[in-house]
């Protein structure tokens, strides 16, 4: 009886472990590399991971503007314009940070590494305009330029 406990006990770990509890739910490891491992996901999950290919895919079309030392990317080139009529600080903080103080009509370009940053547009002394924006490798036309990152003053 407590042999049969035992050889039970390991027959159903073991149908849970290649079932899929203890792995993930897909045919072969080409098929997850490749991300068409649609057992087990609902119509939601499915419908992100087409939505998620078309943009890598859209993302691969276009050039990317990085820069790197060493072999290391530094981040993904961006722009900071003033459109006022006085001296304007930006200040972006995020995975990294980074502080612009422009003349009128002064255009700043730097590096910055992916991520979600908070802009804060400083004019006169007080904080005029305050928002997030996000690095990376999505590209933006400005100035006559391309740039996968802007941050104005206007």
């Amino acid at each position: 009886m407590k042999t049969r406990l035992v050889l039970l006990f390991v027959a159903a770990v073991m149908t849970l472990i290649t079932v899929g509890c203890g792995t993930p739910l897909f045919g072969n490891i080409k098929q997850y590399r490749d991300g068409d491992w649609y057992l087990g996901a609902d119509p939601h999950q499915v419908a992100r991971m087409e939505q998620d290919k078309l943009a890598v895919d859209k993302l691969k079309e276009q050039p990317v503007y990085t820069s790197s030392i060493n072999g290391v990317t530094k981040g993904y080139l961006g722009l900071a314009v003033n459109y006022y009529g006085d001296i304007v600080t930006i200040k972006l903080i995020g995975p990294q940070r980074k502080i612009f103080v422009l003349k009128p009509k002064e255009m700043g370009t730097d590096y910055l590494i992916p991520g979600w940053y908070r802009r804060i547009i400083i004019y006169r002394g007080q904080t005029t305009h305050e928002s997030m924006m996000e690095v990376g490798p999505e590209l933006h036309h400005a100035e006559g330029g391309q740039y996968h990152w802007i941050a104005y003053a206007r």
